[in-house]
C-alpha cells in the first residue's frame, strides 16, 4: 500500500506572473521587494537554503498572502520504500 507524503515548494510560476505582469527584471522584483537579486534567485530555484523571511517579502511587495507563495507536490512513496511523484494507477502504460 502507498503512503502519500505532501511536501511545500515555493510557487515560482506566481512570481514569474507578478514580474510579466508588472515588466520587472529580476534585478529590479529584488530591490521592490528589499532583498538582494541573489536572494530572489535562491528562491526562484527553490533552493533548500531560501530564507522564509525573504518570502514572506516577495508575498508582501506582490500583495498575496504567504500561503499563497507555496503550493503542494504529492509524493507516493511505492512499496519498495521508493518516493515517487505520480503514484502507480495514474502512470502511463
Amino acid at each position: 500500500m502507498e503512503n502519500k507524503i505532501i511536501k511545500l515548494k515555493i510557487n515560482t510560476r506566481l512570481i514569474g506572473e507578478y514580474m510579466e505582469k508588472n515588466n520587472l527584471s529580476k534585478g529590479e522584483f529584488a530591490e521592490h521587494c528589499g532583498i538582494t537579486p541573489i536572494r530572489l534567485g535562491k528562491i526562484l530555484r527553490t533552493d533548500l537554503t531560501a530564507r522564509v523571511g525573504d518570502v514572506l517579502k516577495v508575498s508582501y511587495c506582490m500583495n498575496v498572502a504567504i500561503s499563497d507563495m507555496f503550493a503542494p507536490i504529492r509524493i507516493y512513496i511505492d512499496s519498495d520504500g521508493r518516493p515517487q511523484t505520480r503514484p502507480e494507477f495514474l502512470r502511463e502504460k
